[in-house]
């Protein structure tokens, strides 16, 4: 939860798209807990409170998960903007592979004459594709007459397409150019396993 995008990430980076229009995006108040990470009414949300507990473990709940988002966030508030003097930092900037910058759900069908946000999910994939359940769609023929049509929309992550190191993108770690006595992008390592790199080591060091 600590690498989750915080208010200094700025509005916009989840999208709702149909071929190449964006209809719709969050945060736009700048607050990704209370517009994203708490709620669970939408499709679109971060957690489905069922998947939070499958083992039914006692105490461990869908409100409990929002006391650590609380946690975390109060953390993100009590870093921000602090750099000692002799800070010196080093981040991933490669294009290859790609990270992900922002969270874009793409329609495979066109669903702009309906309000999508309240879509009902029928089957989540768990994997980045979302099922909805059918919709009747009414459509006017050329001569006036009136026919019913059923659509079976369906969602899909987007792949990563941002420099970084496949875990920050570069727009989040270049936040701290300005605050540091130096500044080391690299390529040609990943998030998780940069310190087996050479490059990154003879940074730190």
């Amino acid at each position: 939860m600590l690498l989750l995008p915080t208010k200094k990430y700025g509005n916009s980076w989840l999208k709702i798209v149909f071929e190449d229009k964006v209809l719709f995006t969050l945060p736009k108040t700048n607050d990704p807990a209370k517009e994203i990470y708490k709620i669970t009414n939408k499709w679109y949300r971060l957690f489905n409170p069922q998947w939070i507990n499958p083992a039914n473990l006692p105490f461990s709940c869908i409100t409990r998960t929002f006391k650590y988002i609380d946690r975390a966030e109060e953390f993100h508030h009590t870093i921000d903007g602090y750099y000692h003097k002799n800070s010196y930092a080093i981040y991933g900037s490669d294009p290859r592979p790609p990270t992900c910058g922002d969270v874009v759900w793409q329609f495979d069908s066109d669903i702009t004459s309906f309000d999508f946000k309240e879509f009902s999910i029928s089957v989540d994939n768990a994997d980045g594709t979302i099922q909805f359940r059918s919709i009747d769609a009414q459509k006017i023929q050329k001569f006036g007459s009136l026919i019913k049509n059923t659509i079976n929309p369906k969602v899909t992550l987007a792949p990563p397409s941002e420099p970084g190191d496949k875990t920050i993108p570069i727009r989040s770690s270049s936040s701290q150019d300005n605050s540091c006595k130096a500044i080391f992008q690299q390529i040609c390592y990943e998030h998780q396993s940069g310190l087996k790199y050479r490059a990154p080591i003879l940074a730190t060091l």
